[in-house]
């Protein structure tokens, strides 16, 4: 049996808990369980994110490729290690040569950070951040959580 575990730390209550789900049960549920279980939907953000950077799965690149082919945008994914696995890509703005670029690769997925949703943050195997898309998360959720 394939097992997924996150690792839920509650500041607001000292709380952590790690939890074991079966990779048969659909993200849906993980994501809902997350949510209620945090109590809000910015700490259920700030947990998935920390548990990508603590598994090495949250990539920060200066900048994204900016032609439009996707033959130089495959080539970015193999100069990085990226090629094959599941990604999201988060930046502060997606312009349309990105947008081009990576249509055509069926792993990756594209997502403003000012609209980014908790699915769009679990739904991965690895999320790739540009400097600007991390200050905009970082202004986004620098609460007191």
């Amino acid at each position: 049996m394939s097992e997924l575990k996150i690792e839920v730390i509650c500041k607001e209550k000292n709380n952590k808990l790690l939890v074991f789900f079966d990779t048969n049960i659909s993200k849906e549920v993980v994501l809902s369980f997350i949510t209620k279980l945090t109590g809000q939907n910015q700490l259920a953000f700030k947990c998935i994110l920390s548990d990508k950077v603590k598994n090495d799965s949250f990539k920060i690149v200066e900048s994204l490729p900016n032609q439009p082919k996707t033959k130089d945008f495959v080539s970015f994914l193999k100069k990085n290690n990226l090629e094959g696995k599941k990604l999201t890509i988060v930046s502060s703005a997606i312009d349309d040569n990105l947008s081009l670029a990576s249509r055509n690769v069926p792993y990756v997925s594209l997502v403003k950070a000012s609209s980014c949703s908790v699915r769009d943050l679990f739904d991965n195997d690895l999320i790739l951040i540009d400097v600007s898309g991390l200050e905009d998360l970082s202004n986004r959720f620098g609460g007191k959580n």
